[in-house]
């Protein structure tokens, strides 16, 4: 049995070492997610609790078998805290600046973008490794101590680009009739998303201005909250644009998503990765005739796991399942926490220098539930964005 003295308090990390009652050491992974019921993220945060409780578990099971076997070094077990950062800035710097004094050697988190820059300068300060699943925002990377598992911002607004771009392409009375809105929030996230989709539609030579007020035209909301979403929208109808990107974050991107679908049918309506959580869809999307289109990393959730041999990930699926309970279904975010974990523990075991797992992550690829996951500078080698929809509470490949 071992005797862990980390605890989750409060929104607050203590974290201290931990030894199993062999008196071997057990190595501390830090999950800092949005975990308290009730609040906007708490959906996403329960997935990833999930996905980090089934990985540390595989993990240890694995390296028991290992060293039964008494071949090469010796592993050690893993052990998860849990923190809960509620998706705020401040209590995210907080709670990074404790898990970096502790020296716990892998941190997985943040799910907001601007908590894991804020948070992510703290841990490279202190020479912390962070493995980022979901921040995608581009001054986010290119550092020693943080590696993300999707892509970053500007390949998410590349391929929105690349859908208007072959709308238009060879028609100019189509581009010159084709108003394309940008809505975003007012997070880093959102604003910077909305900021490199409107540069890349300019570059591209699409639907470039020659008035200030000519389309694209960035919306951003007065402040975050649903009253600010509502003005943004009535703003947004009275102009008309027949496509129309939202950038940001649920419940003030629910509200923006619920007037489109009544207000403006018509509009090709998109979303960012942000928003692919099941939370968002039953608050907003639901099932219209006109479904808006989510944009997301590669699903590693198997849809059907009938057949011998069955798809890959569907026994880590179902031990995830088992973890959430009835009801409840596996979500990516839960697959990319499992694989955060799953690739650091691959990397650590061939590395004997725990602090150097990081230059072991740089130069190597790992099969993962992701498939296999490299870097660069810190980012995922696989750069790829998809189209996607929300169908029968599934997320399901979708071509707008």
């Amino acid at each position: 049995m071992s005797k862990s003295i980390g605890k989750v308090l409060g929104g607050a990390f203590l974290a201290l070492f931990s030894f199993a009652s062999s008196g071997q050491a057990e190595l501390i992974v830090a999950v800092i997610a949005p975990l308290k019921i009730g609040t906007p993220f708490a959906a996403v945060g329960r997935q990833m609790k999930a996905g980090a409780e089934q990985a540390i578990a595989d993990v240890n099971a694995e390296r028991m078998i290992h060293n039964a076997a008494a071949v090469g070094r010796k592993l050690d077990p893993l052990v998860l805290q849990l923190a809960d950062d509620d998706c705020q800035v401040t209590l995210g710097k907080t709670i990074a600046n404790q898990i970096a004094n502790q020296g716990v050697p892998l941190i997985v988190g943040h799910f907001c973008s601007s908590v894991s820059v804020e948070a992510g300068q703290i841990y490279k300060a202190n020479g912390s490794l962070q493995i980022a699943p979901f921040s995608s925002m581009p001054r986010a990377s290119s550092s020693s101590t943080l590696f993300r598992l999707t892509g970053t911002l500007s390949s998410q607004a590349g391929l929105f680009v690349s859908f208007v771009e072959n709308l238009v392409q060879g028609n100019p009375d189509l581009s010159a009739s084709t108003d394309v809105a940008i809505v975003v929030d007012r997070s880093p996230y959102g604003e910077e998303l909305g900021r490199e989709i409107a540069q890349q539609l300019k570059d591209a030579g699409v639907d470039t201005p020659t008035l200030p007020a000519d389309d694209p035209k960035v919306f951003t909301l007065k402040e975050n909250t649903k009253e600010a979403a509502l003005e943004t929208a009535t703003e947004l109808v009275s102009w008309g644009p027949e496509v129309v990107f939202l950038g940001g974050y649920h419940p003030e991107m629910d509200v923006l998503t619920g007037e489109m679908k009544s207000r403006l049918p018509n509009a090709k309506l998109f979303l960012s990765d942000a928003n692919v959580t099941s939370t968002f869809v039953n608050g907003a999307a639901g099932t219209p005739s006109n479904p808006p289109v989510m944009i997301h990393s590669a699903n590693p959730v198997p849809d059907l796991c009938g057949g011998n041999p069955a798809p890959a990930n569907c026994a880590v699926k179902a031990r995830i399942a088992t973890r959430l309970g009835a009801g409840v279904d596996v979500e990516p975010s839960a697959l990319f926490t499992y694989a955060a974990i799953e690739v650091w523990a691959k990397a650590e075991a061939s590395q004997p220098d725990l602090w150097s797992v990081g230059s072991t992550l740089e130069s190597n690829d790992f099969p993962s539930v992701l498939g296999l996951v490299g870097f660069q500078n810190g980012d995922t080698n696989d750069q790829q964005f998809l189209f996607f929809t929300w169908i029968g509470n599934k997320l399901t490949s979708f071509s707008p």
